[in-house]
């Protein structure tokens, strides 16, 4: 399935690296990304398997998701 064709309710939720999300952890655009805004650059289990130039966004546990940090880097 191409990313534009998900579900509509998956296009928030969803993640992939080198999307966009806000400092919510939201998926926005990155046309339209701000200073707060970040580029997924990892998605891991632990804050310690990011990479150093990046700045981890943890999030809250939920079942059946294969990562609980977000590696981001300034869009």
């Amino acid at each position: 399935m191409h990313r534009d064709e998900r579900p509509r309710h998956l296009h928030r939720t969803v993640r992939v690296e080198g999307d966009c999300v806000s400092a919510t952890a939201k998926e926005i655009a990155c046309a339209s990304a701000g200073a707060a805004d970040f580029k997924v650059l990892g998605l891991v289990e632990k804050k310690t398997e990011c990479p150093a130039a990046t700045e981890p966004m943890q999030l809250m546990m939920a079942l059946g998701r294969p990562y609980n940090v977000i590696c981001g880097g300034k869009v």
